[in-house]
């Protein structure tokens, strides 16, 4: 309490002197698990954000691996790690997952992304049975293969033992080699420039851009896909450095602030909420203090107390079973469709990066953690995808595109410092795999995911790709494996696209529906912001690799 360290680490000599050693890492003052570096220079331990190193002779602290992580070994050569940490809640026989971590490629993977928990979190728990079942990883033979423990699925304990060969060659691979070489048609920044361009067409509030003529989404406001599209645009200006389109973008929002004031959305549902998002992003960009506001407003209605507003709202669940979600920490608009996540996400994330302030993103966790755990199909041919709504068992492709979508955003923004983000992980991992197998070999996805007679979706399909490239980029999927998936999705949407640059076969705006014929008779637009928008999604994310780079 009087040093503000937890006193875990001290440094003991012969003589009998015991020297605090404090974690003086940012983010989190935790120390445990200590272990001497092989060469005997200096020490590494765990805490909650990650695996650090200290040098003896010079007092240096930095970071060997910034995930989560309650046991650790390091190579005898210092420069990988394997590590361990339980999934959400610690106790003994919970859920585990073992990492590996490559100092050199500054990328990781999970050996084991989920084990199973061996008992459950009650009075028992500490029995002689489980008395201490964490995986405890090792380096052995040499550093040729991960040792540790592993929950089996028959509740008992078994050894795991992985070469470390093909751990280091996965993360050694440069996500960005799988974008290499793209035709000029398919370079994110002309994609992103031309989408751009259409969307500036006509005023965003009666978006008829050439090509487009279907669908009016702003008869009383500027509804959700055009929300995504616009913020997703001004993003990539920023990320190409064109300061004409951005301030062009910028100067699009204006009159909402004025003369077009009317036109801003109310603040009763998830899909009119998300509106904040477009002012936050512009405040994020030039320091508006007007847009700042404005944004903040919608983030922190959402979350506010049900009222006759949100109880009113469309498809709003009743005030009882609002005000229990309130109670629990939900938001009052929560619905449980599918399409809910992106925007709940986008908008709370939205007003963490405008502010800093990690209860926005703790309320998207938070919120996020519900959906899988209510909508994430557990088994069954359809495993790891998600219905429409928990009373339509249909795999509708664009709503299960706003989920995976939800959850890369999310994930690369939450910190595995966070117990739900390796709930998010583990779901989004499952939807990842179960996608890849019901990709069509033109590199599209169906309108509905998991029906081989469905026609080709494009906005659907767009999402997925978002979701692979996020995957690959962050070393959350295998990327010998999703990486060519990626490239092929984003290839075959780029031949989608019209001379306009309207994304072509995308799906209108569709509610819920318990009868496969309305999913498969749904007209298809092109240039329906749907579609525009995850494009934009694509090239945010390609552009991005390419600056890591």
């Amino acid at each position: 309490k009087k040093t503000g360290w937890y006193p875990r680490m001290w440094l003991a000599y012969p003589d009998g002197r015991r020297v605090m050693q404090p974690n003086r890492i940012p983010g989190h003052n935790y120390a445990t698990h200590e272990h001497w570096a092989e060469d005997g220079k200096g020490f590494y331990w765990c805490a909650n954000n990650g695996v650090h190193y200290q040098n003896l002779d010079t007092g240096e602290q930095v970071t060997a691996s910034p995930w989560l992580a309650y046991h650790a070994t390091i190579s005898s050569d210092n420069r990988l790690v394997a590590f361990d940490a339980a999934i959400d809640e610690w106790y003994r026989g919970c859920p585990w997952q073992v990492g590996f971590w490559n100092r050199d490629a500054k990328r990781g993977l999970f050996i084991h992304a989920f084990r199973p928990k061996l008992c459950d979190d009650d009075g028992g728990r500490l029995g002689a049975r489980h008395d201490h079942p964490d995986p405890h990883p090792s380096f052995v033979c040499n550093d040729r293969y991960v040792l540790c423990t592993m929950n089996g699925e028959d509740h008992r304990m078994n050894l795991s033992l992985t070469p470390v060969a093909p751990l280091v060659a996965r993360t050694s691979i440069d996500p960005a080699s799988f974008f290499a070489d793209l035709p000029e048609a398919a370079n994110p920044r002309t994609v992103a420039a031309r989408i751009a361009e259409h969307f500036l067409e006509t005023p965003a509030d009666d978006y008829k851009p050439r090509g487009y003529k279907y669908y009016n989404y702003c008869w009383e406001f500027v509804e959700y896909p055009l929300i995504s599209l616009w913020v997703n645009c001004l993003a990539n200006a920023r990320l190409m450095g064109d300061a004409d389109l951005e301030k062009r973008l910028i100067d699009h929002f204006e009159p909402f602030l004025g003369e077009k004031k009317d036109k801003q959305a109310p603040m009763n549902h998830v899909d009119y909420n998300v509106f904040g998002a477009v002012p936050l992003q512009i405040a994020m960009l030039n320091g508006d203090g007007r847009c700042l506001e404005l944004g903040l407003k919608y983030a922190d209605k959402q979350w506010s107390p049900p009222d006759d507003a949100t109880v009113n709202a469309n498809h709003a669940l009743p005030r009882e079973r609002q005000e229990a979600l309130w109670k629990a920490g939900y938001t009052p608009q929560t619905r449980l469709w599918i399409d809910d996540m992106y925007m709940i996400t986008l908008l709370q994330l939205q007003a963490y990066r405008a502010t800093g302030n990690t209860n926005y993103l703790t309320r998207a966790t938070h919120e996020m953690r519900l959906y899988i755990d209510e909508l994430q199909l557990k088994d069954g041919p359809a495993a790891g995808l998600f219905y429409h709504a928990p009373d339509v068992p249909f795999v509708w492709g664009r709503g299960a595109g706003w989920m995976a979508a939800g959850m890369a955003l999310l994930l690369s923004e939450a910190s595995p410092q966070d117990g739900k983000w390796h709930v998010i992980m583990e779901g989004y991992r499952r939807m990842m795999a179960a996608l890849l197998k019901h990709q069509r070999a033109n590199g599209l996805w169906g309108q509905l995911v998991n029906d081989p007679e469905s026609w080709d979706e494009t906005s659907g399909s767009a999402m997925y790709t978002y979701a692979f490239v996020e995957g690959v980029r962050h070393g959350w999927l295998e990327p010998d494996v999703y990486g060519p998936a990626a490239r092929k999705g984003w290839l075959a949407l780029v031949d989608n696209l019209d001379e306009y640059a309207n994304l072509k076969d995308v799906c209108i705006g569709t509610g819920k529906k318990n009868d496969r014929e309305w999913y498969m008779s749904r007209p298809r637009e092109p240039g329906d912001p749907h579609g525009q928008a995850a494009m934009t999604w694509i090239c945010r994310a390609l552009m991005e690799m390419e600056k890591e780079q």
